[in-house]
């Protein structure tokens, strides 16, 4: 009688153990680095925002956050490789909007936006800008409307990549302006806006170009920022949507783990990059890289996402863009 008592208590203990143990390791996390992978050629704006990213949660985490680049296919290189990774909270993924809503829309790509992924935390957007070269005599949209129509098929759009986000610019505003604009595609903002400048493409639709219009390399001819305003730094450019050619899109740029993440690491993060975003010099930082803050947690993220899927999908539509142009 004894010892079939002494067996119940037995397993009474090892019943409450083996609850008890999964939650006990969850505790634990993390133990080891934490992988961010960025699917972006390395030296951009998204580099610099992988960083800030890092050592925000390095410090909170006590743990390293090592930055890995994975380009390619319009970043879905990048975020199908997380999509596929073990949902542990050891692999995140800088995503941004292209990427995650309107890239699965123009070609096949190894994750589903809506399934693939635990949406963590939005925690910025981009403002972008209009350029142009300097020797081309335009000085407002009007005049490069005239311009273009003038010159059917003559005007070049420089793009970072072919079915990403300056893709889409180039062809909206080909739409909004009713003429051919013909799109070149550049691996990366860097290149795009190089040759732009130095004349073997006309103009560029991109948040990168906005240092060297500052700089007098490129003219500005409209800016696009948070509430479709201008840049703050040069409020004598007209926002795309004061010059006529609304661009109908934000581009943001979030935190995202593979599916079925555990929730109290998803919130953890999302805890972590809010006070990143609450903090004071937060919006001076961003600026320096063409970028203002916005903060979207777990669940408004998730609702984001499903927003963005239709809002491209009815702009694809309607401007009748394919990634293969």
């Amino acid at each position: 009688m004894n010892n079939l008592c002494a067996l119940r208590l037995i397993g009474i203990v090892l019943v409450s153990y083996l609850v008890y143990l999964p939650a006990s390791l969850a505790q634990t996390w993390p133990n080891k680095p934490i992988r961010l992978i960025v699917p972006f050629p390395p030296g951009g704006s998204s580099d610099r925002m992988a960083r800030m990213i890092s050592n925000e949660l390095s410090k909170n985490l006590n743990q390293a956050v090592v930055i890995e680049n994975k380009p390619g296919a319009a970043a879905a290189i990048g975020a199908g490789y997380v999509a596929s990774a073990a949902p542990d909270g050891y692999t995140l993924l800088l995503g941004n909007s292209a990427v995650i809503a309107m890239t699965p829309q123009l070609k096949k790509v190894g994750y589903d936006p809506e399934k693939s992924f635990s949406p963590i935390a939005i925690y910025s957007a981009s403002y972008t800008i209009l350029a142009i070269n300097n020797n081309i005599p335009v000085r407002n949209i009007k005049e490069l409307s005239d311009l273009a129509k003038k010159d059917p098929g003559k005007i070049t759009c420089g793009t970072s990549g072919q079915g990403g986000a300056t893709h889409l610019a180039c062809a909206i505003l080909a739409y909004k302006l009713g003429v051919e604009i013909k799109p070149i595609h550049y691996k990366g903002s860097g290149p795009s806006i190089n040759d732009t400048i130095a004349g073997v493409v006309d103009l560029v639709i991109d948040p990168a170009a906005i240092p060297v219009v500052k700089n007098g390399q490129l003219r500005g001819l409209a800016t696009k920022g948070f509430n479709d305003g201008p840049y703050p730094d040069l409020k004598d450019i007209p926002s795309t949507k004061q010059a006529g050619i609304p661009l109908e899109f934000e581009t943001w740029y979030g935190i995202l783990a593979p599916a079925n993440t555990p929730i109290h690491i998803v919130n953890k993060v999302s805890e972590i990059v809010k006070k990143m975003v609450d903090s004071p010099e937060y919006p001076s930082q961003l600026l320096q890289i063409s970028m203002y803050p916005i903060y979207l947690g777990p669940k408004a993220f998730q609702n984001r996402i499903t927003q963005d899927i239709d809002r491209y999908s009815d702009l694809i539509r309607k401007v009748n863009f394919s990634a293969e142009q």
